[in-house]
C-alpha cells in the first residue's frame, strides 16, 4: 500500500486507530482496501517493531527491521520474563508449541494460542501468554494474520510472507536505512527524535546520522535534519482548511521526542482526559488512564486520544462515538464546512 510505504510505519496497538492513521494520509482509502492490503495482497503486515510496540509496516521490510530491532527488545524484556517465571527453557518450549500449533491449525486467535499454552503450565490469565506470543513474534516465528469475525489472528511468518532468503539490509546499513525511512516520513527532525521513535540508543542514532551524512543523504535544516534535496520553502497558506482527523497514537504526535511542535499547550493538556471524567480528573491532565499516572509518565503521556489537525497544528481533541460519527472537544466552534465535509480518513463526519 502506497501510504504505508511512504510513511514506513503506522503505530498499531489499536487496530482501528491504525486503519484511520492510514486513511488520514490519503484519499478515498476504504476500510476494505486496508483489509485487502493486509490479507489478500499481503503488502503490509502488523507486528511488534519499534520500541517493541505493534506497528504496521511494508511487508518487504518485515524481516530486516525485525533483525535490527528484536535483539534489543528481547534483552530489554528479560527482567519481565523473570518476573513472570518465563525462563529460557520455557520460552523455547513455548516457541516450539506455538510453531506447531500454527502450522497445524493456524490462523489462531490470541485466546486459542493461550489455551494451547496451558499445556506447558502457563496460566491463561495474567500477562504470561501475551509475553510468550510476543516472544514468538520477536524471534521471527509469527506475525499478525487475517481477521476472523473482527478478531485478529496469528500466522507463521514464513507461511504468510515467504522469505526471499536474504535480508535487504544488515548491520549499519540497516540502521542507516531505518533512519532514512524515518526522515523521509518525519523530517525535519533530530537524531533524538529518531532515537525516541525507534527505541534505539542515542549512540546508535548518532551512528546512523554519521552514515547518512557521509553519504550525502541528509542535510541540516537549522537545528534539525532533512533528507538532502527535500529542503524547500513552505507553501503559501490556503484559504481552504486542511483538516485531518488524527487517530489515537498517531505518528504526528508520537513520532518525535516531544509534541511541542505538533500541538499547542492547550490541546496537549486536553489529550488524554477520559471521555467521562472521574474524580481523579477534576481538571485536564496529561495521562491516558482513568487512574492518573502523570507523575510517572511525564511528557511522554497523552497519547491515547485522537486529535483534529489544522494548518496551525493539532488543535482539538475528537472522540469516535460509533462507526459513523464523532465529537470534537475544544473551546472554539468547528467551522460548518469542516463539520459537514467528511475527511479522506474519517469514518464519517464530526457531529
Amino acid at each position: 500500500m502506497t501510504v504505508v510505504r511512504r510513511v514506513f510505519a503506522i503505530q498499531a496497538q489499536d487496530a482501528t486507530a491504525a486503519d484511520l492513521g492510514i486513511r488520514v494520509r490519503g484519499r478515498d482509502i476504504t476500510a476494505q482496501a486496508i483489509r485487502t492490503a493486509y490479507e489478500k495482497e499481503r503488502s503490509i503486515v502488523r507486528n511488534w517493531y519499534m520500541r517493541g510496540t505493534l506497528h504496521t509496516i511494508p511487508s518487504d521490510d518485515a524481516r530486516w527491521v525485525l533483525q535490527l530491532l528484536s535483539p534489543r527488545i528481547l534483552a530489554a524484556t528479560s527482567r519481565r520474563y523473570q518476573q513472570l517465571g518465563l525462563g529460557d527453557d520455557l520460552r523455547r518450549r513455548a516457541d516450539h508449541l506455538i510453531r506447531r500449533a500454527l502450522a497445524a491449525h493456524g490462523p489462531l486467535t490470541r485466546a486459542e494460542l493461550t489455551e494451547r499454552l496451558t499445556a506447558l503450565g502457563i496460566p491463561p490469565d495474567g500477562q504470561a501468554p501475551f509475553y510468550l506470543i510476543r516472544h514468538a513474534a520477536l524471534t521471527g516465528i509469527l506475525c499478525h494474520g487475517p481477521q476472523r469475525a473482527g478478531e485478529g489472528t496469528y500466522v507463521l511468518l514464513d507461511d504468510w510472507l515467504p522469505s526471499t532468503g536474504r535480508f535487504r539490509w544488515e548491520g549499519d546499513d540497516a540502521l542507516a536505512e531505518l533512519a532514512r525511512r524515518y526522515l523521509a516520513a518525519h523530517s525535519p527532525a533530530t537524531l533524538e527524535d529518531f532515537a525516541a521513535w525507534s527505541g534505539l540508543p542515542i549512540t546508535w542514532a548518532r551512528r546512523a546520522w554519521k552514515v547518512l551524512a557521509e553519504s550525502g543523504v541528509i542535510t541540516e535544516y537549522g537545528a534539525l535534519t532533512m533528507l538532502a534535496g527535500r529542503v524547500k520553502e513552505l507553501p503559501r497558506s490556503s484559504d481552504t482548511p486542511d483538516v485531518r482527523m488524527l487517530p489515537a497514537y498517531d505518528n504526528y504526535l508520537i513520532g518525535y521526542r516531544t509534541r511541542e511542535a505538533s500541538a499547542p499547550l492547550s490541546t496537549r493538556l486536553l489529550v488524554g482526559a477520559p471521555p467521562l471524567p472521574s474524580p481523579q480528573h477534576r481538571r485536564p491532565c496529561l495521562c491516558c488512564s482513568p487512574v492518573c499516572r502523570c507523575a510517572r509518565l511525564g511528557p511522554r503521556a497523552s497519547l491515547a486520544h485522537a486529535l483534529k489537525r489544522t494548518p496551525g497544528g493539532a488543535e482539538r481533541v475528537w472522540t469516535r462515538l460509533g462507526r459513523v460519527s464523532g465529537s470534537v472537544h475544544g473551546e472554539e466552534q468547528v467551522p460548518t464546512a469542516v463539520r459537514e465535509a467528511p475527511g479522506p480518513s474519517a469514518p464519517g463526519r464530526c457531529s
